[in-house]
């Protein structure tokens, strides 16, 4: 028997390799949606993940991207179709999800069907390194336009105007809040001690409430009874340690 060419041994690899593509773009909508109906829960697993990991054998990480690309996949028609037919790899494809929208799958998909999956990681690494230049370019922008004014109008009173960013104004309006507590509970305690024939105290409205807990917060600074000590917001991630080796870009595939 002659052995086979290598022009007839290379077509064989691609359509095999075609084939292959096309069979991992269907165990993806398989995962994707065995996730959404949670079928890993009722074993005891944590996740689809886990799940995959232990009932597939393929590693925790690459599990975990196989789960990402199976969800990211529906709203992505281009690749998807690209992938089913076979036309780029999954290497290729789970890179692109990484950044990829309905607006700009097209560009992505342009270079995947040009280059190689190093190139398709090079296109997206240099777009997450344009994204996060944009962000933080339109974050000093907002930074900038900050701003607080205070004055006195005819009437003698202080008018109080301004301008935060999120951040500070989610602090600001927190430290209203807590101050509105506090003032109400003293409010509670001399009402306790109020005879009841001097009658039930007026509620203020809440926009007076706010302008007396601005005071208060105002003379708790002056007189230094501010403390340092106080709440913070606090964001809690939970990740395995295997995942945190990862910096998302090269993780393995099975």
């Amino acid at each position: 028997m002659r052995p086979k060419s290598l022009d007839h041994l290379a077509d064989e690899i691609t359509e095999l390799s075609a084939h292959l593509d096309a069979g991992n773009y269907r165990l993806l909508q398989l995962i994707e949606a065995f996730d959404a109906r949670q079928g890993w829960e009722g074993v005891g697993m944590r996740s689809c993940a886990h799940w995959l990991n232990w009932q597939c054998g393929i590693n925790l990480g690459a599990a975990r991207e196989k789960v990402r690309v199976a969800k990211a996949l529906p709203a992505l028609p281009r690749i998807s179709e690209a992938f089913r037919t076979g036309e780029v790899s999954y290497s290729k494809v789970r890179a692109m999800t990484r950044v990829a929208t309905p607006r700009n799958e097209h560009a992505l998909l342009a270079v995947a069907r040009a280059g190689t999956a190093r190139h398709v990681e090079q296109q997206v690494r240099w777009y997450r390194k344009v994204k996060r230049i944009e962000a933080l370019e339109q974050e000093n922008v907002r930074h900038a336009q900050r701003e607080l004014s205070c004055y006195q109008d005819d009437d003698g009173f202080w008018v109080v105007r301004g301008r935060l960013t999120p951040e500070q104004g989610a602090i600001f309006s927190k430290a209203l809040e807590s101050a509105m507590d506090q003032l109400f509970e003293e409010q509670k305690d001399v009402s306790a001690e109020t005879p009841e024939d001097m009658g039930a105290p007026v509620s203020d409205p809440v926009a007076a409430r706010r302008a007396d807990a601005l005071v208060f917060i105002s003379e708790a600074s002056m007189s230094g009874k501010c403390s340092n000590s106080g709440e913070r917001f606090m964001v809690n991630i939970h990740a395995d340690a295997e995942v945190l080796r990862h910096d998302g870009c090269g993780v393995e595939a099975e």
